[in-house]
Order: C-alpha cells, then sequence, then structure tokens
C-alpha cells in the first residue's frame, strides 16, 4: 500500500495525487489513533452506549487490542520494512521483465514499474478474484501503457510474465506438494513407527 500511493504522488494528475494523498493520511491518521490508547478506549465505551454499534462493540474491543499490539512502532517499523523489500523486489522483477520486452531502462523506469506492480496488486485486491486474477493482470498491462510507453501486446505478455512468475509458480509448486503429500505422509509416519522401535 506505501509502494502503490507514492506511485500514484508520482502521476502528474492532481486528483489522483490528492485521493492517494488523502488515503494515506486516513491510514496514518487510524494508526496513530489507535496507539492512543485514553481516546481510543473512550471510543469503544461510547460505542458500547449507541444501540446499534453496541451489538458489535466487544468485538470491537477484542480487534482494538490486537490492533493496538501490533501496530506499535516496533512491530509495526519491522513489519514495514519486510513488506516494503519484499513487494520492492517483486517491483524490480517486474521492471526487469519490461526491460526484456522493450522498455527503456533508468531510475524513472525502475520506480514507474515498482509503483506499477503495487498499485496493480491492490487494484487485485479490490476485485476479490483468487489471487486478484484478472484485475492485476489488466492493470499491469493498462499501466505498462499509459506510465512507460509500451505497446499493447508487450505490454501484455509482460504482465502474464511477472504474474507466472510471482504467482502461478508458487501455485504450481503447492499442487506439486499437494499431490506428493500422501506419499510424503506415509514416509513420516514410517519414519515415526522405526523411531519409536528402536527407542523400545
Amino acid at each position: 500500500m506505501l509502494l502503490a500511493g507514492l506511485g500514484l504522488l508520482a502521476i502528474d494528475e492532481g486528483r489522483i495525487r490528492m485521493a492517494a494523498l488523502a488515503a494515506m493520511l486516513i491510514i496514518a491518521g487510524i494508526i496513530i489513533a489507535i496507539q492512543v490508547r485514553p481516546l481510543a478506549l473512550w471510543c469503544l465505551a461510547l460505542g458500547h452506549r449507541l444501540p446499534i454499534v453496541d451489538r458489535f462493540a466487544d468485538k470491537m474491543s477484542a480487534f482494538y487490542e490486537s490492533s493496538y499490539f501490533l501496530l506499535q512502532p516496533k512491530y509495526l517499523f519491522t513489519s514495514v520494512f519486510i513488506g516494503v523489500v519484499s513487494w520492492a523486489s517483486q517491483g524490480i522483477g517486474f521492471y526487469l521483465v519490461l526491460l526484456g520486452f522493450g522498455a527503456e531502462a533508468g531510475a524513472g523506469s525502475l520506480l514507474t514499474a515498482v509503483s506499477a506492480f503495487n498499485m496493480s496488486t491492490v487494484v487485485g485486491a479490490v476485485v476479490a478474484t483468487p489471487g486478484g486474477l484478472g484485475g492485476v493482470e489488466s492493470s499491469l498491462a493498462a499501466l505498462s501503457i499509459q506510465l512507460l510507453d509500451m505497446s499493447r501486446p508487450a505490454a501484455a505478455a509482460a504482465a502474464l510474465v511477472i504474474r507466472f512468475a510471482t504467482l502461478w509458480f508458487g501455485v504450481a509448486i503447492g499442487l506439486v506438494c499437494l499431490a506428493l503429500w500422501p506419499h510424503l505422509l506415509t514416509v513420516q509416519k514410517g519414519t515415526i513407527a522405526k523411531g519409536q522401535q528402536a527407542q523400545a
């Protein structure tokens, strides 16, 4: 989300920049509000007094306690750092794929590719299909055409290649493991049985 927001801020369109900035400020405001415990507890207590909200107040309290713990700075900064490194790495992979399809090399193209990849991931989450199927590929191709001046065939091919490398490769490994699972389970049970016999 952070990389996607920064990418939107780089787009030369006032409304898009304002929307991205507003979204990032809202998220930051929510995180800060959660860490101001007296304010959060006051809001939760207020929720218990409201007729409709009262039904969800206990669940909201449990959600708040978990969020308060997870969003503490020492955990938040670590998780954000790991997430940025992870998603930036995939964005760099997309940049390398684009280079193979004729995109112009350079720092600007790299930053654009990283941002486009992460913006497309957000789109895929909104579409809510398995793995963002369809939404991610379409937005990757569209952003490559609009921001990097790629041809439609090259943009579509690049989107499919990076999705195969980042999504379908993992799916393929999972399917292989699923197919081998009965055999692996049998081997594991045999190993455990032999160990128990040796101990006896």
